[in-house]
């Protein structure tokens, strides 16, 4: 199989415009990000889904909390983006891990264009 390395491409800058997708390498994980695009209203909406439990677990909120910040950090990282106001601080002064990720996620929206 192929390293996690060779997947990444070293040293592989993403461009902050392109409308393809990008890798990120955090540690041995490897992410595929599409940028998320406007979408015209009058498309019909896909009907809201439940996860199963599992995914609210103390455990799993935890880890992707972890994850989440660390691909925030790599996006950043790679953009050059040099201030921003999910610190450590900001982050740890929230009441859960699924708030966390909430706001992380509504980051990487707004800032990097992904979901």
């Amino acid at each position: 199989g192929s390293s996690p390395e060779s997947l990444c491409g070293i040293g592989e800058q993403a461009d902050t415009f392109d409308k393809k997708p990008t890798r990120i390498c955090v540690g041995a994980v490897v992410f595929r990000m599409e940028p998320q695009f406007n979408r015209s209203k009058s498309r019909k909406r896909t009907p809201t889904m439940v996860l199963p439990a599992t995914f609210s677990s103390t455990t799993r909120l935890s880890h992707d909390y972890q994850q989440a910040k660390k691909v925030m950090r790599r996006l950043d990282a790679i953009r050059n983006v040099q201030t921003t106001m999910l610190n450590d601080d900001f982050l740890g002064g929230l009441e859960s891990d699924a708030r966390r990720i909430d706001f992380i996620a509504a980051y990487l929206r707004r800032v990097h264009g992904y979901c």
